[in-house]
């Protein structure tokens, strides 16, 4: 990322543009905790899962419910900008790449190695640009070894307790000062557009996520499991199935008009995610 004037930060240009209201709410709610907003997005997944199933008869595990879901995040947060926002040191930033970050663990055990990591896309991808980069770096963190951010968590987690806090407290001084860690921050999901948590692979219900007042982050999404619920088609109650995304997000990156907004955009890309195949032209952004 190019920086343009003194204020923009290496992940993200400064927003000069700002209404009056969201300039003003970081000054009365300084923490994001104050700020986050939560939301559940049922998901009617009849169309998402005949387009996964079709997808694998075809062409085996090139997609997967999980990858699609992450590619109609991504895809929306392109059409929706604003939602590639943070607030750092009473600043908003503005993102030009896309990161996901995510989470996995070695094994289906309770003691398995649990390892973080974030994925960057451009604006542009489609879903298979997203399901090939998520499924190369989940398959890297399900071996086991430590590499990105984890590096840095198991070096400072077998450190003296001093020294862990006196190294997260710089490192978040720096942060806040628009000079964040760079070799760190490059691989920390806590320094991305979204953090997903897939909680339907664990058949766990999705929680209402907090967001972390430490790194960029200001969008948590958890999925939940696929569940049948009656629903009315036609004029008849029939079961279908419904996947839950509890979405978490920082009030000040936007407001609630532009938020239902993106929350409309998500529906109708997994209502018809044929879509996503087609590579995003940035001429279609709304601002």
């Amino acid at each position: 990322m190019k920086k343009k004037n003194r204020r923009d930060r290496d992940d993200g240009i400064f927003v000069e543009e700002l209404n009056d209201f969201n300039r003003f709410i970081p000054f009365i709610t300084p923490s994001r905790i104050e700020r986050q907003v939560y939301g559940t997005v049922s998901i009617d997944a009849t169309n998402l899962l005949e387009y996964i199933a079709e997808k694998k008869a075809t062409e085996g595990n090139v997609v997967t419910l999980y990858t699609t879901i992450v590619a109609a995040l991504v895809r929306m947060i392109a059409i929706k900008p604003h939602m590639n926002r943070f607030v750092k040191g009473y600043r908003t930033y503005q993102r030009e790449k896309i990161e996901v970050g995510h989470i996995a663990m070695a094994s289906m055990d309770e003691d398995s190695v649990r390892m973080i990591h974030k994925t960057p896309f451009g604006p542009e991808a489609d879903v298979f640009d997203v399901s090939n980069g998520m499924m190369r770096d989940i398959k890297e963190m399900k071996n086991g070894d430590s590499f990105g951010s984890n590096k840095f968590i198991s070096k400072f987690g077998r450190s003296p307790r001093f020294y862990t806090k006196l190294m997260c407290r710089l490192s978040d001084f720096l942060d806040r000062h628009g000079r964040p860690p760079k070799a760190y921050m490059e691989t920390d999901p806590f320094h991305s557009s979204v953090f997903v948590s897939n909680l339907g692979s664990i058949k766990c219900i999705p929680p209402l996520h907090h967001l972390s007042e430490y790194g960029t982050n200001s969008f948590f999404v958890s999925i939940g499991p696929v569940e049948n619920r009656p629903a009315v088609v036609d004029g008849e109650v029939v079961a279908r199935p419904f996947i839950d995304l509890v979405l978490t997000l920082d009030d000040a990156i936007a407001d609630g008009f532009y938020f239902s907004n993106a929350v409309r955009t998500l529906r109708e890309l997994l209502d018809d995610p044929r879509v996503l195949e087609e590579r995003y032209l940035p001429k279609d952004v709304t601002l």
